[in-house]
């Protein structure tokens, strides 16, 4: 599909949409309904063409072991991993795919943003939730990662030894 674009001469230009290329596509689950799947998409294409334009997807829809189904849940990937989004297949055939439930997250600075410390930790989002590492030489303090900084910070306060009471 092609798009038109204007330039300041008013001229109309073709502009080649990218396809999203069926390596780009991994099935993390398959049940008995519908499969979890992972998009990565090309370079250039945006949420919005991806949206208007259900015909990018005629790669993927071509290779039999990652071909799209109604019911297929996606979470779908732009180019630089800076936003992602999740949709569900609500229609599709050889040539194209239509989603539906479309919703966009944007990862901002909070991988490498530091949220809340103390003399001896810190805070901060991994990708994966809050986690707390110490500072002194920058170890994970904990295994699994936290859904909420506050309960990231509960945590950072915990790792502290408890005071004496005096006797």
């Amino acid at each position: 599909m092609k798009v038109a674009e204007k330039s300041k001469d008013v001229e109309v230009k073709e502009v080649e949409l990218p396809k999203i290329d069926w390596r780009r596509v991994v099935v993390n689950a398959a049940g008995q309904c519908w499969r979890d799947i992972q998009v990565n998409l090309p370079e250039g294409l945006t949420w919005q063409q991806m949206m208007d334009e259900p015909t990018v997807w005629s790669k993927v829809q071509k290779n039999s072991n990652v071909a799209l189904m109604a019911g297929d849940r996606l979470v779908l990937k732009n180019y630089d991993q800076s936003e992602e989004a999740t949709a569900v297949v609500c229609g599709c055939n050889f040539e194209m795919v239509r989603l539906v439930g479309f919703r966009k997250y944007s990862y901002d600075a909070r991988s490498t943003e530091v949220a809340a410390s103390d003399h001896k930790f810190y805070c901060k989002f991994d990708g994966q939730g809050w986690s707390v590492y110490r500072k002194e030489d920058d170890v994970r303090m904990l295994q699994s990662s936290h859904s909420s900084l506050e309960l990231a910070k509960s945590a950072m306060f915990k790792l502290h030894p408890a005071k004496q009471a005096a006797f």
